[in-house]
């Protein structure tokens, strides 16, 4: 969905340096359903899209990570007709003056265009919020308890929006492929400027994060909308924050706290709460209610159809709907073997190296990704920021299907042919990185649909050579932690 590389276009965001950045939160919402038609009244879509933006379940979730001040309201912006959809929350009368106190973007599929960075049969819903007190200052750190009500109120977003996509606007809601959430929580300092952590214990030698991502992926069977958010927290606490001894004081928020806090049926859209993520990068499985069968050719997706079955798969086969088994665990075994690999490159008149990843399956690997989740460089250069995705090679692609016994390449870095210097490249940068001379460390995550997530570290060194290319790569290590 573009969670971590969507930007939101207000003149207000693109002014600041990275360093004057304040604490944000960045949810992403990516559901199936019709394409629009392209010729659509932009108007019409534009009311619908703020009076849904302005709707309960949006409005709590606003109000629960900022301040919302009497007088505020949805202001739509030019966005780009019925294919591109954006406001901002403001009190004034202008929305370009000053900093929204939140920001939204709507990105529907359209009929007959195939967008660049779009997904082609699934609608995404992006809301910005950089949480502020009533006096415009940042808001103090937020203790587990809060941040529990406040995800469990971000996991009822996803019913909200297929609704919204299936009755105001016409275009249905659809279980294939399933529907995504995602949620960024994210500051220039360490976290801890915006989770409270004390009474709690950090271990020693971790280092400060100051991101926490964590995915989620609809599937049929499940755990109530509170199982997934305390599934967050846990990795929030174990993985980025890196407490210890943390599991008493989250069972006294989760028993405290109601497991439904809006009037919305959060158990229809149950989660299936299983990390198959690492470092600051988490995955969950979330349980939608039944949902419309896919339409034939050419149907619209008009009524609810959202308590049938799945048209063709039914209840089958647990690895259609995201490879777990039954018992609502991911399969711990490592999905595949891994070995580093040096190949040529040629465009048929300049020569190049990459360094690649072999990625050995042991059964097929479906929806296959590669996210860098750190890198380091020699002192003083300049880095790529992370987590961005790799490209797989030679198709250069975001994920790919590795099929059982075959393999497939992870783009690590690459000399020429051009440019003839040492590059990475991700499909969330629309320029590769360039890369000095020196010894550069990566930490990587490999994932696959229904499989635990394998952390990768990996080391290669950059050298200055005469003639072209200018440079040469050279692996130094590739281990599994």
């Amino acid at each position: 969905m573009g969670l971590t590389h969507t930007s939101m276009f207000h003149p207000s965001y693109g002014a600041r340096q990275t360093q004057d950045e304040p604490p944000s939160v960045k949810i992403g919402i990516l559901v199936a359903c019709n394409p629009i038609d392209p010729s659509s009244s932009g108007s019409e879509l534009r009311a619908k899209f703020a009076a849904f933006l302005d709707s309960a379940a949006m409005r709590q979730v606003i109000e629960a990570l900022t301040h919302v001040a009497p007088g505020m309201s949805w202001k739509n912006l030019a966005g780009h007709g019925p294919r591109t959809l954006e406001a901002a929350l403001t009190a004034g009368n202008d929305p370009m003056e000053g900093v929204p106190v939140a920001s939204a973007l709507l990105l529907p599929p359209t009929a007959g265009e195939s967008l660049y960075g779009r997904n082609g049969d699934s609608a995404t819903l992006i809301l910005y919020i950089e949480p502020r007190t009533a006096a415009d200052q940042v808001l103090p750190a937020s203790d587990l308890a809060e941040w529990y009500r406040r995800f469990n109120l971000v996991l009822a977003i996803p019913d909200a929006f297929a609704d919204f996509l299936e009755k105001d606007l016409g275009l249905g809601a659809f279980d294939d492929p399933p529907a995504q959430l995602g949620i960024w929580v994210k500051s220039h300092q360490p976290l801890t400027s915006m989770i409270d952590t004390r009474g709690l214990q950090t271990l020693p030698g971790s280092w400060p994060s100051n991101q926490f991502i964590g995915w989620a992926f609809a599937d049929r069977g499940g755990k109530p909308i509170a199982g997934t958010t305390r599934d967050l927290l846990i990795q929030l606490c174990e993985y980025t924050l890196h407490l210890d001894a943390f599991e008493q004081a989250l069972t006294e928020v989760t028993d405290s706290t109601p497991s439904k806090e809006t009037k919305y049926d959060i158990d229809s859209r149950n989660s299936q709460g299983v990390q198959i993520g690492d470092n600051n990068v988490q995955n969950n499985f979330f349980t939608m209610p039944a949902s419309q069968p896919i339409p034939n050719s050419g149907s619209q997706g008009g009524g609810s159809d959202r308590g049938s079955d799945r048209s063709s798969s039914g209840q089958g086969s647990d690895e259609r709907n995201g490879g777990f088994q039954g018992d609502g665990t991911a399969r711990l075994t490592p999905p595949a073997e891994l070995s580093r690999r040096t190949l040529p490159l040629n465009d048929g008149i300049r020569t190049g190296t990459l360094l690649a990843i072999e990625v050995r399956a042991h059964a097929e690997l479906a929806d296959s990704r590669v996210v860098l989740t750190s890198i380091a460089g020699p002192p003083g250069t300049q880095t790529m920021a992370t987590p961005v995705q790799l490209y797989w090679h030679p198709e250069g692609r975001e994920s790919t299907t590795i099929a059982d016994a075959a393999f497939a390449l992870i783009n690590v870095v690459q000399v020429g042919p051009l440019p003839p210097s040492a590059i990475m490249k991700s499909p969330n940068n629309d320029l590769p990185r360039s890369l000095q001379d020196g010894e550069w460390r990566v930490e990587l995550q490999f994932t696959a649909r229904g499989y635990s997530a394998q952390a990768i570290s990996a080391a290669f060194i950059v050298r200055s050579v005469v003639g072209i290319p200018s440079q040469s790569i050279e692996w130094i290590e590739l281990g599994i932690p």
